[in-house]
């Protein structure tokens, strides 16, 4: 991942909203206005060890990244418009994000900032195989801009709506195991000793 690259599994989710929604999607912080958009942006992230039972050079941790997505419609109202949308879209939303399976698949990438831990002295650090989104449900939605009081707005309405989920990953943090190339083994009563080195066996 160089400097202007950002990481796959942020672009494929993003493009994966677009489609789905047939919208623009946006990744926060941006100051891009759309008339239909859905923003993009973590708010927050865990990692947690996961057990592996084969040897390794690496150390496997599951990646939790919540990501909150805040569709925003907005627009006249002229033949019950913008109102539809706000309904079809919301059935979109329940559709895409609740009532089906949704995984980023290859979202594999290296992450170059974080090489030659020196700290936990790890090599590298990777995140490996498929994304999936998981624990969606909508948290918030509102109307703006709409006439209060019977006193007219001249702004547009803009209605928002605000969906958290979690992107479960797999993290592999790298670190040196070199190749076994020696092992003696001794006899505790003849004091003998078996040397294995590379394939080769003898006594000394």
């Amino acid at each position: 991942m160089s400097e202007t690259q950002g990481l796959v599994v942020i672009e494929r989710l993003r493009k994966w909203l677009e489609v789905q929604l047939n919208m623009t999607a946006i990744m926060e912080p941006n100051n891009a206005l759309a008339r239909r958009s859905v923003r993009i942006a973590p708010a927050g992230m865990k990692m947690s060890a996961l057990p592996s039972d084969k040897p390794g050079d690496y150390t496997p941790f599951e990646l939790l990244l919540t990501v909150q997505m805040t569709l925003k419609l907005s627009g006249g109202n002229a033949g019950d418009f913008l109102t539809s949308q706000i309904v079809e879209t919301g059935i979109g939303m329940n559709c895409f994000l609740l009532d089906d399976l949704m995984i980023l698949k290859d979202i594999g990438q290296e992450l170059p900032l974080l090489a030659n831990d020196a700290v936990g002295k790890y090599t590298g650090t990777r995140i490996v195989g498929d994304a999936e989104l998981t624990d969606v449900r909508r948290v918030a939605y509102h109307l703006d801009n709409n006439a209060q009081n019977d006193a007219q707005s001249a702004a547009m309405p803009v209605y928002t709506e605000v969906w958290t989920g979690v992107l479960v990953m797999t993290l592999h943090r790298y670190f040196p195991n070199p190749r076994l190339q020696k092992v003696i083994y001794k006899n505790d009563y003849s004091g003998e000793e078996l040397i294995v080195d590379g394939t080769d066996k003898h006594i000394q």
